[in-house]
């Protein structure tokens, strides 16, 4: 199984997916960053 996770600057944990599957995982991320993030 692959894991994700999302670490702010000071080291907090953000967001984790669990069992993800490679297909469309990077652009489901990259969405969550932009909308919640930058």
């Amino acid at each position: 199984d692959r894991s994700t996770f999302l670490i702010d600057k000071e080291g907090k944990l953000v967001k984790e997916w669990r069992s993800v599957k490679v297909k469309g995982h990077v652009e489901e991320a990259l969405g969550y960053i932009k909308e919640n993030i930058a």
